[in-house]
């Protein structure tokens, strides 16, 4: 059986870390923090230009995954992913990012679908060739102004939106399990009306 794998999309080092780009990384930190107390499990692979922890869960093998190339080079980790074999068929990962065409507050999954304009989503359909895989995105909102979104996405969320971010890294993270654990369609029908406010 193959393993599953969660990607979660974001920019490396201490300057991004708390931005709203970041949220994919923040998801994964969230899931093992709630699920397995193993926070620290990160490791470095640098041919597979990512940190990695491998984990079991109800005894299935897990890689979670946080590439340490820049958001629009995503798709190299992957690739490298895949040329490893670690990920198999397209079915076996997720990939979690931030989502600016979704409201603060809310998550959707989707399965074969664009990459609405998200570099680190484009970056990874360019690598493999392919937009067959499953996707959790985070919304974040949108700024007033096209000319913003750069500038919106590095920046760290407001401390009224702390909040907001604290309930839904919980709830993607219980969106995840659920995904894991019960399928696709399962973690739709639970998650997409959830609206946090």
């Amino acid at each position: 059986m193959e393993s599953k794998v969660v990607i979660g999309l974001g920019n490396p080092g201490p300057k991004y870390e708390n931005t709203r780009h970041n949220i994919g990384f923040k998801v994964l930190d969230s899931f093992l923090d709630l699920f397995l107390k193993e926070q620290e499990c990160f490791r470095t692979i640098n041919r597979l230009h990512a940190e990695v922890c491998e984990i079991f869960l109800k005894g299935e093998k897990l890689f979670f995954v946080k590439p340490l190339t820049f958001m629009n080079d995503s798709g190299k980790a992957v690739l490298a992913l895949k040329r490893r074999g670690i990920l198999g068929s397209e079915d076996n990962f997720l990939v979690v990012h931030d989502d600016l065409d979704i409201p603060l507050g809310r998550l959707k999954f989707a399965r074969d679908a664009s990459s609405g304009g998200h570099k680190g989503v484009e970056s990874i359909i360019r690598a493999l060739g392919h937009k067959n895989f499953d996707r959790l995105r985070i919304g974040i909102g949108r700024p007033n102004s096209k000319n913003e979104v750069v500038r919106y996405v590095l920046e760290p969320f407001s401390n009224d939106e702390k909040k907001i971010i604290e309930d839904i890294l919980k709830i993607s993270a219980e969106a995840i399990f659920c995904y894991l654990t019960q399928g696709l369609q399962r973690a739709m029908n639970k998650y997409h009306k959830i609206k946090i406010e």
